[in-house]
């Protein structure tokens, strides 16, 4: 037969014992209570240092492509106004070229004009 002594300090044990373990399985709780909460914070900040990472990508390229843009704008720019300044420098020599041929040919004219007079070959050339 089974003791009765025995029997009531088995309950007697699980009477003493039941706290002690419901404190450690309370603590169990408590501390993984903590740590999710400690790694929801974590992977919260983790999320949103990689989102401002992203963005900031985003916005350097965006900055990129618009200077990009604007380097080209500028060039092509730069490019026209070469072009333009070459076309009028080139129109100036033409101009001035036209104006001294046409100095010299007078001027060529009156230095035959003026052989022909000593020459004494009679009426002046124009």
């Amino acid at each position: 037969m089974v003791d009765e002594n025995e029997i009531q300090e088995i309950i007697e044990s699980i009477r003493e014992n039941i706290p002690e373990q419901m404190r450690e399985s309370r603590k169990v709780l408590q501390d993984r209570d903590t740590m999710l909460s400690e790694s929801k914070a974590e992977s919260e900040r983790l999320i949103a240092q990689a989102q401002a990472q992203a963005l900031d990508m985003v916005q350097e390229q965006a900055l990129y492509r618009t200077a990009e843009r604007e380097a080209r704008r500028l060039l092509d720019d730069a490019n026209q106004e070469a072009r333009d300044i070459r076309a009028r420098a080139d129109e100036y020599a033409l101009n001035s070229l036209v104006g001294l041929e046409t100095q010299l040919t007078n001027t060529l004219h009156t230095v035959r004009n003026g052989i022909d007079a000593l020459r004494g070959e009679g009426a002046p050339v124009e």
